[in-house]
């Protein structure tokens, strides 16, 4: 994963009233791997598992690891949360930064099932 907080205007960390205060100008969020099988509307995140960031500018590192079987025609996305229920007395709280724009790539190996036989697993 190599992705990048900013804020919307450019002028969020800059012009921030309180920068030493926790939930203050620091947004956090939470990246996980989500899973639409074929035919439905519905996403589930992958293994339950979140990534938290927090704070403007580069985020680089590995995600939590995920294993999850697809079928032909299903799909997989990156599901951004500035709030779950996993961590309920932490997330983005902050009433000078109400939003922000996350960019940047996210790499994940998919593996055939002789892949993974060739793998031992």
């Amino acid at each position: 994963m190599s992705v990048t907080i900013a804020g919307l205007s450019g002028l969020e960390q800059a012009t921030c009233p309180t920068p030493l205060a926790i939930g203050a100008c620091d947004p956090i969020l939470y990246l996980g791997i989500g899973h639409r099988r074929k035919g439905t509307e519905r996403w589930d995140l992958v293994d339950d598992q979140l990534t938290p960031i927090r704070g403007f500018g580069a985020h680089e590192g590995r995600m939590t690891g995920v294993a999850e079987r697809l079928a032909e025609g299903d799909e997989l996305a990156l599901l951004i949360y500035a709030f779950h229920a996993q961590y309920p007395l932490t997330g983005s709280h902050d009433v000078f930064v109400p939003a922000v724009e996350l960019s940047g790539d996210v790499s994940l190996p998919l593996l055939s099932a002789a892949d993974i036989v060739q793998e031992g697993v």
